[in-house]
């Protein structure tokens, strides 16, 4: 398809342009040789008048004429016309200014021989040419015909004058020269073939490396890196265009090589930078979300919890037990120890209570010395956790000599609450109740 297009607007191009050089050519050809042909006719047109008239100057009676007597013009014309063997094709008038047509011969007419009578009182013979006489005009017609008219002076005779007028058609001396035309046409007609040969191996020959180095190009994935183009042709623009683009296909096979290892090398990168950034932002979710003194879990993470829980609740009906445990006499111990102590007992009792729960339980530090506790899926059980919990936390071994006991509070989610909020304050209340009533005990509303 490629070499088809190529080849056909190649030679279109060559084609037109061969052929309007020819048709010039052959128009300027045409053109100077019918002028030529006009240049030569008018020539024998004048050798022709002037010999006409000498020879009548030399025959037409000088003397006593009779004008209207046509017996003896058309005698000395057609002794003329015997004599210097013109064509009988030849029409011959004669006028008088008196008597008007004088002599006519019946022949076509291809170059009429017009003698009149000229009264020269003008200063050019062709204003003359045409006389307005009684039974016929003459006329001159220069743009149609080849003209040649000359005086004819007749010795000793004084009233008549004579014009020898010779008219001979451009177009009839033209037509001699359609023989040459046709010839013409011909010779076009095969100039012109041998050109469209001659310009179809232009072509072909400019075109073939192209369309070689084009299908080349495009399957470019599969040729011989060491030598990508071997074209030979000898065009020498070709094997220079060839050898460029070996070059740079090779440079571009080089960088497409180093742009691959370097792809690999930026990908692996990535990877590891990418694993390091999802290990920090795991860390950093995991800190956003834990309490950075007990390791266990903040307030962000109780309102997400309690959110997911409440809705979840609401969906199907999964209850959950909301616990508020509260340190008994926190204070004295960061006022009697000092708050680094006080940090020691929450992080033991962070650690007593993540050890004590399940792994669907959620513990948190709600706060100072409060910590909250998600039991999911619990209800009276929930009490009796409450109550190993503050046991367990009674027994534990402070840096101090003393124990510490534990408050707590509990309620279940029901379906009149609005909010997750509500169970929250619930327990919150209970805990209340149960540090009115002595602390270190539990209560559930």
């Amino acid at each position: 398809m490629i070499t088809h297009s190529l080849k056909m607007r190649l030679t279109l191009l060559f084609g037109v342009l061969t052929l309007g050089l020819i048709i010039a050519f052959m128009t300027y050809l045409y053109y100077f040789s019918s002028q030529e042909i006009l240049r030569s006719a008018q020539r024998n047109l004048d050798n022709l008048s002037q010999s006409i008239v000498q020879i009548l100057e030399t025959n037409v009676p000088t003397t006593d004429i009779e004008i209207t007597n046509n017996t003896w013009i058309s005698d000395e014309i057609e002794q003329f016309r015997t004599q210097f063997q013109l064509s009988q094709d030849i029409q011959i008038q004669v006028f008088s200014v008196e008597d008007g047509l004088l002599y006519e011969s019946t022949d076509l007419l291809t170059a009429p021989l017009l003698l009149h009578t000229n009264t020269h009182t003008n200063s050019s013979p062709i204003a003359h040419a045409s006389l307005s006489i009684s039974e016929t005009q003459s006329s001159i017609d220069a743009q149609n015909f080849l003209i040649s008219m000359l005086p004819v002076t007749i010795p000793n005779a004084e009233n008549l004058h004579l014009d020898v007028v010779l008219q001979q058609s451009k177009k009839l001396v033209l037509e001699r020269f359609s023989t040459l035309q046709i010839k013409q046409v011909l010779i076009v007609g095969v100039l012109f073939a041998a050109a469209l040969v001659f310009v179809y191996l232009i072509a072909r020959i400019i075109s073939q490396p192209i369309v070689q180095l084009t299908l080349m190009a495009e399957d470019i994935d599969n040729i011989d890196h060491t030598n990508p183009f071997p074209i030979k042709t000898n065009v020498y623009e070709f094997n220079q265009l060839a050898k460029s683009l070996s070059k740079m296909v090779k440079t571009i096979q080089t960088q497409k090589l180093s742009l691959l290892e370097l792809n690999v090398s930026l990908e692996e990168k990535v990877n590891k930078r990418t694993a390091a950034l999802n290990k920090v932002n795991a860390e950093l979710l995991s800190l956003s979300r834990h309490d950075a003194l007990t390791g266990v879990h903040n307030r962000l993470a109780i309102d997400e919890v309690l959110k997911h829980d409440f809705l979840q609740f609401k969906r199907s009906s999964l209850s959950y037990t909301v616990m508020l445990l509260d340190v008994d006499f926190f204070k004295s111990v960061n006022d009697q120890y000092g708050h680094t102590v006080g940090d020691e007992v929450l992080k033991m009792i962070s650690n007593t209570l993540d050890s004590c729960m399940r792994e669907t339980d959620f513990v948190a530090r709600y706060g100072g010395e409060e910590f909250l506790i998600i039991l999911p899926d619990t209800q009276e059980q929930s009490f009796i956790l409450a109550e190993k919990l503050r046991h367990v936390i009674s027994t534990l071994e402070f840096p101090f000599e003393q124990q510490l006991t534990v408050s707590i509070g509990l309620s279940i989610v029901n379906i009149a609450d609005k909010a997750p909020e509500d169970a929250v304050r619930r327990a919150d209340k209970a805990l209340y109740i149960a540090k009115e009533n002595g602390r270190n005990q539990s209560q559930m509303i």
